[in-house]
């Protein structure tokens, strides 16, 4: 029996990635990468390339890291770049329910946080993808250095849009079920499956996607995206980015795959450019491409394009300062002055930190702290795991210090100059009565909620660290 593919590709606009297309050439690597437990389940990451900023994917609406390996092949020639399958989809477990935007940006988090992914990123949203991105960026504003929106999907485009795409999205989620169904009962063959695609990647990965598009899972978790899509939309943030670099490209002709379909081609298409030019608007630096030769599934009709913009926010985020040189600290969040509050805790925590008080220094973060640091790759997450790390630091040292200059304010952001120095026991060395002293700077970002502490990120010279105590591991 053959699967009712245009049915559910038909309600594909500012969403998915995942319908046939015309073909391609060029051929993507290898997979690689890992199962990452990101809090009782895990999900799927691969990285290739080297270089900063880190340009990290999220594909549409039930697509996942596959559909996408022949950019990031391209990209990897010019930075890092990590691809991954959100819950439900590709290699990962299934997640949480519902699949709303917020959550997935939420897992995204995680699971670049348990990579050791290290910022600045460059996010790449396709589609749906568009409003996990926009969430993360709101939600971790240090973290993301620039933004790629790849004809996504727009927070207003369901009541701006011909109604008849609100209708096909919700008459489709039958459609979806009925396909997990199908495969269920083993009633889904090869040819069903996206022969463009196929034709992209390698004959080893071909197996793997065929496989999973005969598998219930495929379906299950699109439309579990599918069915959160409306709720997804209204978790996207308001208002305007600044100056954060951003690249928005639109497909010119989205609609054209859905001529003969019901919906309106041409004032869907002309909608669906405005709509566009505000996503372009939200940022004071940001740059909008169009693509004239490809339709919505712009990383199968016009791979080019799509390379061409990821590579035009790479430059726009190398552009930017960085301070101090090298550490990846976005430049966009430097200009300000601290206050005397702020100053008054950072004392606080200095003089904690230099008595090794524990319970004092621990009292200073709210109940949700979390850390990151990112030299050392070491993440930490709510009150119990920070005081066992910081007890666990305190037992490696003899005396420590930390020195907070050069600081500055924006918003509810401290950012902050740091010296480190003290002696850690030769015991924590692997090598007793050799006790080891160092000294080495960096730079602390840190969160604020109310007078007490929320999140620091910490970027240090490890280098100089491991190399003043004679290991590689420090910690």
């Amino acid at each position: 029996m053959r699967t009712c593919r245009t049915s559910v590709s038909i309600v594909a606009i500012g969403l998915l990635a995942i319908a046939p297309a015309a073909g391609s050439e060029g051929r993507s690597p290898p997979a690689s990468g890992a199962l990452l437990d990101v809090g009782g389940y895990r999900l799927y990451v691969s990285c290739a390339g080297e270089g900063t900023p880190t340009v990290v994917i999220d594909a549409g609406a039930g697509s996942w890291s596959i559909h996408y390996a022949h950019i990031q092949a391209a990209v990897a020639k010019v930075t890092r770049v990590c691809t991954f399958d959100r819950a439900g989809l590709g290699r990962s477990d299934r997640g949480p329910a519902p699949r709303t935007s917020a959550q997935m940006a939420d897992e995204m988090h995680s699971l670049l946080h348990a990579a050791g992914v290290a910022p600045p990123l460059l996010l790449v949203g396709h589609s749906l993808g568009g409003y996990n991105v926009r969430i993360y960026q709101a939600r971790h504003p240090l973290e993301v250095g620039g933004l790629v929106l790849v004809d996504a999907a727009h927070e207003d485009q369901w009541d701006r849009l011909p109604q008849e795409v609100r209708g096909a999205v919700s008459a489709s989620l039958p459609a979806m079920r009925h396909q997990a169904d199908l495969a269920r009962e083993g009633k889904i063959a090869p040819p069903d499956v996206d022969a463009t695609l196929l034709a992209m990647i390698t004959p080893a990965r071909r197996d793997e996607y065929v496989a999973a598009m005969r598998s219930p899972e495929a379906y299950e978790g699109l439309a579990a995206e599918f069915e959160a899509a409306f709720d997804s939309a209204r978790q996207v943030p308001d208002g305007p980015l600044g100056d954060l670099p951003l690249v928005v490209l639109t497909a010119g002709r989205s609609f054209e795959a859905f001529a003969g379909s019901g919906i309106p081609v041409s004032a869907s298409n002309e909608i669906w450019v405005s709509l566009q030019d505000e996503l372009a608007a939200l940022s004071t630096l940001s740059v909008h491409m169009v693509s004239q030769h490809g339709d919505h599934r712009l990383n199968q009709t016009d791979q080019q394009a799509v390379i061409g913009a990821i590579e035009q926010g790479i430059r726009m985020v190398r552009r930017r300062p960085e301070v101090p040189a090298g550490l990846g600290v976005p430049g966009y969040v430097l200009p300000a002055t601290s206050t005397p509050a702020v100053d008054r805790l950072l004392a606080e925590l200095e003089e904690a930190y230099r008595a090794m008080d524990l319970e004092r220094f621990v009292g200073l973060f709210t109940e949700d702290v979390e850390q990151l640091d990112v030299a050392r790759r070491v993440h930490v997450q709510n009150r119990a795991n920070w005081r066992d790390w910081t007890r666990r630091i305190n037992s490696a040292h003899l005396a420590m210090d930390r020195r907070h200059r050069g600081r500055a304010q924006v918003g509810d952001v401290v950012i902050a100059e740091i010296e480190w120095s003290g002696t850690v026991r030769g015991e924590a060395l692997g090598s007793p009565g050799e006790d080891r002293k160092y000294r080495y700077t960096g730079v602390a970002l840190i969160r604020l909620e109310g007078e007490r502490i929320r999140q620091q990120i910490l970027y240090g010279d490890f280098a100089t660290l491991s190399a003043q105590l004679g290991r590689t591991d420090a910690r």
